[in-house]
């Protein structure tokens, strides 16, 4: 999966230099939205979860939450790195891949049917590449034991200098009531 490093996804509009990535279970024998619906659904996620007070609001970010998307953890943000790769590497090849690209975005999402992995980073590995093993880990032993599928969507990201200071700490106790497995988006 080499073509979905981090300048696979860069365009001539691209500013910055960080990847955002979603991690999700998916249920297995569900059908994801189109892909522009997929795209948009994570930028909402994003955008509003850090303002999250009450789990139940996690349910009306958009329609494909808890059902058939629930997230391990927020959209989380690395620098200069795609994690598409890494899980491939872990995980194997998977059942299904998409991509979209105009001039301004690209945006993918992969699956897979994962069992239980104890993977370590490669040597070497960032602190980005090394947050992102624990949260495959995490969701890959989640899918494994509900017997559901993962799904990993990443385009280029948002702020990560924005992302130093951590989750609101309400908004990361409402996380995990709501289902989330861990709670912020970057290393820490």
């Amino acid at each position: 999966m080499k073509q979905w490093d981090f300048e696979r996804f860069v365009t001539k509009s691209t500013v910055g230099d960080t990847f955002a990535y979603w991690l999700c279970l998916l249920r297995r024998d569900a059908e994801l939205p189109a892909i522009e619906k997929l795209a948009s659904a994570m930028s909402s996620q994003c955008d509003i979860e850090e303002q999250m007070s009450d789990p139940a609001g996690f349910a009306v970010i958009h329609p494909y939450t808890p059902d058939p998307l629930m997230p391990i953890a927020p959209v989380s943000v690395t620098k200069r790195w795609s994690p598409l790769p890494a899980a491939e590497r872990s995980l194997g090849p998977c059942s299904k891949l998409k991509m979209e690209e105009n001039d301004h975005l690209v945006f993918a999402y992969a699956v897979w049917t994962p069992t239980w992995i104890a993977d370590t980073p490669e040597k070497n590995a960032s602190s980005d590449q090394q947050h992102f093993q624990f949260l495959l880990t995490l969701a890959s032993v989640a899918a494994a034991t509900k017997g559901m599928d993962l799904m990993l969507a990443g385009r280029i990201g948002w702020s990560y200098e924005t992302e130093q200071t951590g989750m609101n700490p309400e908004a990361a106790v409402a996380m995990l009531e709501f289902g989330y497995l861990f709670p912020d988006r970057i290393p820490r």
